[in-house]
């Protein structure tokens, strides 16, 4: 059992990297690969960060906007405004946006089993024998408590030869999006997301990688806008539940897309929630059987002051080492 065990060990390359807190970051990396088949690369980080921005703008004339957030724990934020020909504008605005530091825990399971496969005979090809086969494979969880939230609101109010208002919002594939030529045009909009716990599962053998990624999030959206123009584009999408199996790099569809085209004069109201919960226990720690029902089911007074030796040899229930 032990030659077997320290047999994986030796095929199953696992690299943990803390990264440096130079840059007030913290964060893991994580590469493991099982006698010599794909493998499976890991980078994540986070650090405690504010930002805090309230702003207005009012006047006539030309005009370009544009803020960006990217990929800040995979939330995205893209605004762009612009008037070259002039007009009369207003613009009240508020964004937050914080990330902050979490636990994280990270389990690995290796297993190692000996198979029997029927070849024929060297020396007597007419015959078969058996031989016994090594078959290595790999469990990774990680499971991330970093919170990160975002919240963008614009006011925005418009009247002049013409106008190009964009946005783009994106947490880890629930997207919402809206692109607006007017030239009269009164627009309220309010986009809220949150993520609190990232967890990323990895099935590892020497032929196959299967990644499953479970995420704890929430978006809203809200529109409330009267416009004149010549286009006005929604869009919203719903990316993958949380825990769907993901291979190679091609992204995979949403799951619910919508798309909204008009031209002319509108009043829309929208409000749109797009939400992911997944409820998963941490993975505890287990315990050689002691006494009866192991080192999980001993009172909380035996526990204190046990150490690994009576553990092993079963010493708190009095039988010999």
């Amino acid at each position: 059992m032990t030659s077997r065990l320290i047999h994986c060990l030796s095929l199953l390359s696992i690299l943990l990297l803390a990264i440096g807190s130079s840059d007030a970051t913290i964060g893991y990396r994580i590469v493991a690969q099982v006698d010599g088949g794909p493998a499976f690369y890991l980078t994540r980080e986070t650090h405690n960060m504010t930002f805090s921005l309230d702003g207005s703008v009012s006047g006539n004339g030309n005009f370009t906007r544009f803020n960006r957030v990217t990929n800040i724990a995979g939330i995205n934020s893209n605004e762009q405004s612009s008037a070259v020909r002039g007009g009369s504008l207003s613009i009240d605005e508020k964004q937050r946006l914080q990330t902050m530091e979490g636990p994280v825990s990270i389990y690995l399971e290796l297993a190692s089993a000996t198979e029997y496969i029927s070849v024929p005979d060297p020396l007597n090809p007419s015959n078969f024998i058996l031989v016994p086969v090594i078959k290595e494979s790999a469990s990774i969880d990680s499971d991330e408590f970093w919170p990160s939230a975002y919240a963008n609101y614009k006011k925005m109010s418009y009247s002049g030869p013409k106008v190009h208002n964009k946005e783009f919002y994106d947490n880890n594939g629930d997207i919402a999006t809206t692109s607006i030529d007017s030239w009269n045009l009164n627009k309220e909009s309010l986009y809220r997301t949150n993520l609190n716990r990232t967890m990323i599962h990895a099935d590892i053998t020497s032929s196959q990688l299967f990644v499953t990624k479970s995420l704890n999030r929430s978006s809203f959206y809200a529109l409330n806008m009267d416009s004149t123009g010549s286009l006005t584009h929604l869009g919203f999408a719903k990316g993958a539940p949380s825990g769907y199996p993901s291979k190679g790099i091609t992204p995979q569809k949403p799951d619910v897309f919508i798309s909204e085209d008009y031209i002319g004069q509108q009043t829309i109201r929208i409000k749109v929630n797009m939400d992911d919960f997944v409820n998963r226990n941490r993975v505890e720690d287990g315990w050689l059987p002691c006494c009866q029902g192991g080192f999980s089911d001993m009172s909380q007074s035996d526990r204190v002051g046990l150490n690994s030796d009576s553990i092993f040899n079963c010493s708190c229930a009095g039988l010999p080492p």
